[in-house]
């Protein structure tokens, strides 16, 4: 779409200048947006951005704005929309959103300054300020949640591994990892980045392909000198101002290359504005426990399977009041603690807190005032705040100290030491305080130059300006007394409007009585409008007074962001503080309202759970009761270990299998991120992995099948999973003919009870499966219960020992729905199948039994 501002700047060069029905001013902006071919141009026309060219018909579309026309060029109409100035962050949304990326190009002069410096024919010089990616959204209306908005960089490393860094520069995390191949798009979807830079060649790389396909509004591809490796070193060191990296530990020759490029981008972006970014740090492998991409889908952690937040864990739990909270959920949730102290430590903290109910729900109210104060922080290192940002910074640390106030009304000499360092030095910043209590109005406007949000009495000289207005009414108020005296025209007046500013009115018929210093301004039809020197003298004293009040509180502002900036450190420490203790009391006010348990956390390889219940599905039947409704959460015990480290589960669809299997995957990760668990009991021993290989789907994209899809995700079970992981299996090879299915099946299950020996559940309708356990001693049968009673069968939703005696697939389907016809002709079909061996079974069916009395 970049056809039209191509072909007129191939012209230009063809004649060595510009195009002869070029404008000065259309020439400056071909000339900048040459220099941005890739971005959508916001230039700047007085109260307007404009589009031009293929830009304004792309902005059209997605924006659903009208497309004019602004001039001509070879005979041609030259496409064109704007959108207003104060507005104009609306309309960036939408298209970041859509993929697009914007540069924006503003008047770095006035027009009258442009007349001075070339004449009147003089253009008003222009500049990119900054250019907006997905990736580096700081404004806080542009970013749609308070969840992370990581800008990803990738880099190539040795024998097929790459390195990773990635950072959110609106709150400053920033993490660097390194993983092989085969691991890479699975980090990929589960840090779900915004944007994506990484090499060219990367690209074309058959297995990135895909992704690359599917991703490729986000992702863009860099030639291997952005990613060079002493450039990428220099380039940290000068963002950090450090001589050395040797701070950095165990950093990899690759991971400087990722973070390099990364900050280059950044630096490229933000048009040399600097933006506060923690010092990365390195995410080890087996420090967490590791969850991919595939089973937080499967057991819907982030989103159901429709892709609806509401139907999730995360939404279960996060009834967080603070944004600097939600990110810390969402983040452990992605990958939770595997550190037996530090789990024990973090459960103690939530069972306080339950314990010590009222402070838990004071200290939540009280959080509530906290703002996002990682961004705010953000947005001042970028010079991109305004005075309501400061506002929110007071509110904060108005809320640390109202906490650490509260801190002293209520009994917490029992409370864990984990709790007790949060909740200490949150008065550290009273000071810092008392300066914007005394310094931001408590209704600030959100632009600066509308000034008026600086309090009054914070500044003398600025109250002195905003005095005079005071003062220029008295001595308006003065000469109209004195002109009506010297005139002795009663009805003669001084008013102001925004055309003419201050005036003299008097009626028409009055005009022969005006004094020799009345200068004429406007005649209507019943009045006439004057000024004199002494009028304009006092107009030019209010207008400048105005003038010096703004700028002089854009530099108290301007002094105000210094101070945030010195405090930086403290505020983020201070942020990171409020995150723990607003995770802690959401868990705490989640598990008391619930009824979850704490958790015992173990380092041996046994996984006890007494009457486990699913937390998000117990959370919809509850909300969804009626008063004439009986239905409750059907809860279940299990109890693997070294005896029993896996459980064969037979059972018909609708029993309630799939449930089970996934309450325990989703119970397990609850406890590694130090929640309480629904149920009576839980003893969970510290796990590596959990892996979930649940439900149907295919990718046609990639022509995987749906077999294909469970074979893939298998395959990657069997070849990482150890002793400590979890696993959960549903229905196995039924993807494939029956025998094929029952062979690989019955093989997987081996491979898992003889090799890995990780806990496992593994449910399948192959009954064949059960004859595994009389020489696989550590697999123990379990089925769903169900009771048959008048040609129906009850489900129980009840795990209990033994082997399902049917799969009651024809029970299912009459459920369903199928034609009745249908269900006769199955059951009979069924009868024969049951009591025949297969090939006279088969003649049977096709000869005795015509097909719903089917004729030639």
């Amino acid at each position: 779409m970049k056809t039209n501002t191509n072909k007129l700047q191939q012209k230009e060069e063809e004649t060595g200048g510009s195009s002869n029905n070029i404008t000065p001013m259309l020439q400056q902006y071909l000339n900048i947006k040459a220099q941005h071919p890739d971005y959508l141009l916001f230039f700047r026309m007085g109260d307007f951005f404009e589009l031009f060219f293929d830009d304004a018909i792309d902005a059209s579309k997605a924006l659903d704005i009208v497309l004019t026309r602004r001039g001509k060029n070879d005979g041609q109409d030259i496409p064109m929309c704007g959108v207003p100035v104060h507005a104009y962050e609306n309309y960036l949304n939408k298209l970041v959103k859509q993929g697009f990326k914007v540069a924006i190009c503003d008047q770095t002069e006035t027009p009258e300054e442009a007349r001075k410096r070339g004449g009147y024919k003089a253009i008003v010089n222009r500049e990119i300020i900054r250019i907006i990616t997905p990736g580096t959204i700081t404004e806080e209306n542009l970013l749609a949640t308070p969840a992370g908005n990581y800008l990803l960089c990738v880099s190539y490393a040795e024998k097929e591994s790459f390195a990773i860094a990635a950072t959110d520069i609106s709150t400053g995390d920033f993490f660097i990892l390194s993983v092989n191949k085969n691991d890479l798009l699975d980090i990929l979807e589960k840090i779900s980045a915004s944007e994506i830079i990484l090499p060219d060649k990367l690209l074309s790389e058959d297995f990135f392909r895909d992704f690359y396909q599917k991703n490729r509004k986000i992702v863009s591809g860099f030639n291997d000198n952005f990613f060079n490796y002493i450039k990428c070193e220099r380039k940290i060191k000068e963002f950090y101002e450090i001589q050395t990296l040797q701070s950095l530990q165990s950093i990899t020759k690759s991971e400087i290359c990722a973070c390099g490029a990364l900050l280059e981008y950044i630096e490229i972006t933000q048009i040399g504005k600097k933006p506060k970014l923690n010092f990365p740090t390195k995410n080890i492998e087996n420090d967490n426990l590791e969850i991919d991409s595939s089973t937080l889908k499967n057991l819907e952690i982030f989103a159901d399977s429709n892709g609806n937040k509401e139907g999730s864990l995360y939404n279960l739990l996060n009834a967080c009041t603070t944004a600097t909270g939600t990110r810390n959920l969402q983040k452990i949730l992605k990958s939770p603690f595997k550190n037996k102290q530090v789990l024990e430590q973090r459960l103690n903290a939530v069972e306080f807190l339950i314990s010590n109910l009222e402070f838990t729900h004071h200290t939540r109210d009280i959080l509530k005032q906290f703002a996002d104060v990682e961004r705010i922080i953000s947005r001042i290192y970028l010079n991109r705040t305004n005075p309501r940002d400061f506002l929110s910074l007071k509110y904060s640390v108005e809320a640390a100290l109202k906490l650490n106030a509260a801190k002293q009304l209520y009994n917490l000499t029992a409370a864990p030491d984990i709790l007790n360092d949060l909740l200490n030095n949150l008065s550290e910043l009273v000071e810092f305080y008392a300066v914007l209590n005394n310094a931001i109005v408590d209704v600030p406007p959100v632009s600066l130059s509308d000034g008026g949000f600086i309090k009054k009495g914070f500044n003398a000289k600025l109250d002195d300006y905003r005095n005079a207005k005071e003062k220029s009414e008295i001595k308006q108020k003065e000469l109209q007394d004195r002109y009506i005296k010297e005139t002795g025209i009663n009805t003669l007046k001084i008013k102001d409007n925004n055309v003419i500013g201050f005036f003299i009115e008097i009626t028409a018929q009055h005009v022969e009585k005006t004094l020799p210093s009345f200068i004429h301004r406007q005649t209507l039809a019943t009045q006439v409008r004057y000024t004199t020197a002494e009028l304009r003298a006092i107009e030019n004293e209010l207008i400048n007074a105005k003038t010096y009040a703004i700028n002089l509180e854009k530099e108290l502002f301007e002094e105000l962001r210094k101070l945030a900036i010195q405090n930086a450190d403290k505020i983020i420490e201070l942020a990171r503080k409020i995150a723990e203790i607003d995770l802690f009391t959401n868990f705490a006010a989640i598990a008391w309202k619930n009824n979850y348990k704490k958790p015992q956390i173990t380092e041996g390889n046994e996984l006890e759970i007494i009457e486990g219940r699913h937390p998000v599905i117990e959370n919809f039947i509850n909300t969804n009761k009626t008063e004439s409704s009986l239905t409750e959460f059907s809860s279940n015990n299990l109890t693997l270990d070294k005896k029993k480290i896996i459980w064969l589960l037979t059972g018909p669809n609708m029993s309630g299998k799939s449930t089970f299997l996934r309450q325990n995957a989703v119970i397990t990760i609850m406890a590694h991120a130090g929640c309480f668990v629904p149920a009576s009991k839980a003893t969970i021993s510290l796990t590596d992995r959990v892996f979930s290989r649940v439900g149907a789907s295919d990718n046609i994209s990639k022509g995987h099948s749906t077999f294909m899809v469970e074979m893939v995700e298998t395959a990657t079970i069997l070849n990482n999973a150890t002793e400590k992981s979890f696993i959960i299996l549903d229905e196995i090879g039924r993807g494939t003919a029956t025998f094929d299915g029952v062979s690989i099946a019955w093989s997987c299950l081996e491979y898992i009870a003889t090799r890995i020996k990780a806990k496992t559940l593994f449910a399948t309708h192959y009954h064949e499966l059960t004859e595994v356990t009389k020489q696989l001693p550590n697999i123990a049968c379990h089925r769903t219960k169900i009771t048959e009673w008048n040609d129906e069968i009850i489900f129980h939703h009840k795990i209990e020992e033994g082997i399902a005696s049917q799969s009651y697939g024809i029970h299912v389907a009459k459920i369903a729905g199928l034609p009745k016809e249908v269900i006769l002709r199955a059951d009979k079909i069924l009868s024969i199948l049951q009591s025949r061996n297969k090939g006279n079974a088969i003649e049977v069916i096709t000869e005795e039994l015509p097909l719903f009395g089917l004729k030639e």
